[in-house]
C-alpha cells in the first residue's frame, strides 16, 4: 500500500489496493482514519484523459482502483470562515439576511421615523418620548405580541421578558445588554429580532447592574405556568404576562444601595417642581396662540416662584416646598438641586423656562429629566392637584394601597403649586408600578425651605466653590464630605452628614449640641 501525505486543507488521502487473485477474497482492511466521527468520507473513483501511448494504459488501469477519501478541513466546521467565504464568493450569508429582515420590520424605531403612542413625531412639541407607535401590519406571534404592546407604553424602561426559564430584551434593549452587560446578541430565537438573554437565575444581578448604570428596568412576568394556560384555553392559549415593579435609581432603598458600594448613598431622590404661574389664564392663552415660542418666550423672562416635592425612598418621606421668585440665574432653584442632588427630575412638558433648563444642565448630580404630560400626570391648578391627591389616599386611580400621607396636613396647607408637584410624583410612581412600595413606607410629609432659618444661606455656587459635597473634578474624590462621611457606617448616616454639611448651622448652641452628639457616637463606639 503507498499512502500520499495529506495536505492541509483538506487534500485527498490516496491509498492504492491490489487487486486480490481469488475472486472471493475479503476486500482489504485498511482504512483512512478521519478526525470527526461525525464526518462521513466521501469516495470517488478519479477519471482521466485518454492514455498517449501504452505505457500509460497500465498506470490508468492502477489508478482506476484507486479509493479517494476527502478529509474535512477547519473550515468546514467554523460558521465564521463558512461566512467569510460565502462573502468572498458573493452569496449572503444567513445572519446578514436574518439582520437585514430584522432591520426591515423595526424599522419604525429608527430616530427618523418614531413616533409616541399617539402618533406624533419628535418636532412635535408634545411628544412622549416615553412612548413608541407599534405598526398595525406588523406580524408578530401571540407572546411578541405582549411584549410589544407593553414596550409601547414604557419605552423609556429596559424590559426583561420571561421566556420559560429566561429572562430576554429585545431590539433597543438588546443593544443596551450587549453594550452595559457584554451580553452576546443575536437574530435568531422566539423574539424574531434582535435579542440577548439570560438565565433567571441571574437575572437579578443583572437589573441591579443596569439600575447602577442610570436605567429603568423592569421586568415581565409570567402570570401562569404553561400547564395552567393549556387547561385554560387549550392548546393554542398563550401564557398571560403582566409588567412587575419598575426599579429606577431614584426608588433604590437602603438595602439597594448598600449593596452597591460605588453608588452614592444620597442619590435616592425624585423630585418634582413646577413655575407658579396663573395656570388657567395661561391655558387659555395657549388655545389661541398659534406659535408654541410665544409662550416659551413669557417663561423665559418671567420671575415666578417655583414648587417642587421630592421624596426620599430610602427614608420614606414626602417633603414640599416653594422656593420664592427667583433672580435671572436660577440662584434658588441651583441651590435646591445642589441640596436635594437629585436622581431623577420631574417637569410639566412644553412649560419649562430657559433657566430652569439651563440648571438642569448644570446640576452636578445629572439628573435624569422626565416630562410628564401637563394636567393628566402633572396637575394645573389647585383643584386637579387636590383630585389627584385625593384619588391617592383613597387608594383610587391606579394606585395599589392608600397613600394616607397625600391627605395630611402638611400637604393641606402646602401652596398649590406645591400640591401639584407631590401628585406629579404620585403619577409618576403608579406609572413604574412603584406605589406598593413605597406607599409601603409608610411615608411621612415634612416641609422644606432651602434657606431654613437658623441656617447659613449658601447657594449652590458657594458650595462648589468651597468643595463640600464634591471636589475640583465634579466628583466626590477631595471634598469635604468624601472626608468626613469616612466615620460614618450606614447609608443614613452619610445622608444626614452629607444634609448638615449643605445647610450648615447659624446658631452657636446648635452647633455644639450636634457636635457633641457625634463626639458620643465616636466615644461610644456608636455609628451614624
Amino acid at each position: 500500500v503507498e499512502d500520499a501525505a495529506p495536505a492541509v486543507g483538506g487534500a485527498a488521502l490516496k491509498r492504492k489496493i491490489p487487486a486480490s487473485d481469488e475472486p472471493n477474497a475479503p476486500p482489504d482492511e485498511t482504512r483512512a482514519s478521519l478526525p470527526d466521527r461525525h464526518d462521513r468520507a466521501t469516495k470517488s473513483a478519479r477519471t482521466s484523459s485518454p492514455p498517449a501511448s501504452s505505457d500509460k494504459e497500465n498506470e490508468e488501469e492502477e489508478d482506476a482502483d484507486d479509493v479517494v477519501v476527502r478529509i474535512p478541513s477547519a473550515d468546514d466546521r467554523d460558521p465564521v470562515r463558512r461566512e467569510a467565504l460565502a462573502r468572498a464568493l458573493g452569496a449572503a450569508s444567513s445572519d446578514e439576511t436574518k439582520r437585514a429582515d430584522v432591520q426591515r420590520r423595526f424599522r419604525f424605531l429608527d430616530p427618523a421615523l418614531v413616533r409616541d403612542d399617539r402618533g406624533r413625531r419628535p418636532s412635535h412639541p408634545e411628544y412622549d418620548e416615553r412612548t413608541c407607535s407599534i405598526p398595525a401590519e406588523l406580524k408578530l406571534s401571540a407572546s411578541q405580541r405582549q411584549y410589544w404592546e407593553i414596550k409601547s407604553k414604557y419605552r423609556d424602561v429596559v424590559l426583561f421578558f420571561k421566556v420559560g426559564k429566561f429572562y430576554e430584551l429585545y431590539e433597543d434593549d438588546a443593544e443596551i445588554g450587549c453594550r452595559e452587560l457584554d451580553w452576546k446578541m443575536t437574530v435568531s430565537g422566539v423574539g424574531h429580532c434582535r435579542q440577548v438573554g439570560c438565565p433567571e437565575a441571574g437575572v437579578d444581578a443583572a437589573c441591579a447592574r443596569l439600575v447602577h448604570l442610570g436605567h429603568k428596568v423592569g421586568r415581565i412576568e409570567q402570570l401562569e405556568t404553561a400547564a395552567q394556560a393549556k387547561a385554560r384555553g387549550g392548546s393554542n392559549a398563550v401564557i398571560r404576562r403582566a409588567l412587575a415593579e419598575v426599579s429606577t435609581p431614584a426608588t433604590r432603598t437602603d438595602g439597594d444601595v448598600g449593596d452597591d458600594a460605588v453608588a452614592a448613598p444620597d442619590a435616592t431622590h425624585i423630585l418634582a417642581f413646577a413655575e407658579e404661574e396663573d395656570e388657567e389664564k395661561e391655558i387659555q392663552k395657549g388655545e389661541k396662540e398659534d406659535e408654541v415660542g410665544t409662550k416659551e418666550d413669557k417663561r423665559a423672562g418671567s420671575r415666578a416662584a417655583v414648587g417642587y416635592s421630592f421624596l426620599d425612598a430610602a427614608a420614606g418621606t414626602i417633603h414640599l416646598g416653594v422656593l420664592p421668585p427667583d433672580d435671572e440665574h436660577g440662584t434658588a432653584l441651583a441651590t435646591l438641586l445642589a441640596q436635594v442632588s437629585p436622581a431623577e427630575v420631574l417637569v410639566r412638558r412644553g412649560r419649562v423656562s430657559d433657566v430652569a433648563r439651563r440648571e438642569l444642565v448644570k446640576c452636578a448630580a445629572k439628573p435624569r429629566v422626565t416630562a410628564l404630560t401637563a394636567g393628566e400626570e402633572f396637575p394645573v391648578g389647585a383643584a386637579s392637584a387636590d383630585r389627584a391627591l385625593g384619588r391617592a389616599a383613597s387608594g383610587a386611580s391606579g394606585t395599589s394601597g392608600s397613600w394616607r400621607w397625600a391627605s395630611s396636613a402638611t400637604v393641606a396647607g402646602a401652596r398649590p403649586v406645591a400640591r401639584a408637584c407631590a401628585a406629579a410624583v404620585v403619577a409618576h410612581l403608579s406609572r413604574l408600578n412603584c406605589s406598593p412600595i413605597i406607599a409601603g413606607l409608610e411615608a411621612s410629609t415634612k416641609p422644606h425651605d432651602v434657606y431654613a432659618h437658623g441656617r447659613v444661606r449658601m447657594d449652590a455656587c458657594t458650595m462648589t466653590n468651597l468643595e463640600l459635597i464634591l471636589g475640583a473634578e465634579g466628583t466626590a474624590e477631595g471634598s469635604l464630605l468624601r472626608r468626613i462621611s469616612f466615620g460614618c457606617s450606614t447609608d443614613a448616616g452619610r445622608r444626614t452628614m452629607r444634609r448638615w454639611i449643605a445647610a450648615p448651622l447659624r446658631d452657636v448652641g446648635a452647633i455644639r449640641e450636634r457636635q457633641d452628639a457625634g463626639w458620643c457616637a465616636a466615644g461610644r463606639g456608636s455609628v451614624i
